[in-house]
């Protein structure tokens, strides 16, 4: 299609007019009969009317899929997305109104500011541009190096694996008398939030210089 005009031809066009430049291939011969069978089970007398059946089944399948949301969505959470405007804001209004709990908002600035500046956020990957294996199972394998083996690793669901774990939500306050924070066990209806001076053994410097286990302020 490289112009208007063409919506009004009353042909089907030949297998040679499909071609995808996003696959740089020609049309397979199992779509291009399905194309040909809609063109005859519709009866479409015009490009236009092949255009118009495909945007108007398309528009379709996607309301289909959206009431169903929807549904679900009243059914569990008793909330209409269509009163939100994203999706992370319909899980916002969710959680509240299961939970039922009151948030408590910071009075103190620098209580505010001390937990903004452990916010951690944003690319979640180990980005290592190189690594050379030394598989015992392939055939580029070393005898004389010691065994290398590559791993890939795909941890789903991290945000909201987070965010099923209980959150602070009142009750916020400074500590100053010493605690013992490894006696803390994981289970304490009270949690903390440490900004520690530290010294980082030089042993573990290689090891943990594509991911730190820690977020640093230098």
């Amino acid at each position: 299609m490289d112009t208007f005009q063409k919506f009004n031809e009353g042909y089907l066009p030949s297998k040679g007019a499909f071609f995808s430049s996003l696959t740089n291939e020609p049309v397979s011969d199992d779509d291009y009969a399905h194309c040909q069978n809609v063109w005859k089970s519709f009866n479409l007398k015009t490009l236009v009317e092949y255009h118009d059946l495909y945007v108007t089944s398309d528009v379709i399948l996607l309301a289909d899929v959206f009431q169903n949301f929807q549904q679900l969505c009243l059914n569990f959470y008793k909330l209409d997305p269509c009163h939100c405007y994203t999706v992370p804001g319909l899980a916002w209004q969710a959680c509240l109104y299961m939970s039922r709990v009151k948030l408590e908002l910071f009075t103190d600035l620098d209580m505010h500011l001390f937990v903004e500046r452990g916010i951690r956020g944003g690319i979640s990957m180990i980005s290592h541009r190189f690594s050379l294996a030394n598989n015992q199972y392939l055939d580029s394998y070393e005898e004389n190096k010691p065994s290398k083996y590559i791993l890939y690793l795909d941890a789903n669901n991290l945000y909201g694996w987070a965010l099923s774990q209980p959150l602070p939500t009142h009750g916020f306050e400074w500590i100053t008398e010493p605690i013992d924070f490894m006696e803390i066990s994981d289970e304490s209806n009270i949690d903390y939030i440490l900004e520690v001076d530290m010294d980082y053994p030089q042993n573990p410097h290689n090891l943990h210089n594509d991911s730190r286990n820690i977020k640093c302020d230098k």
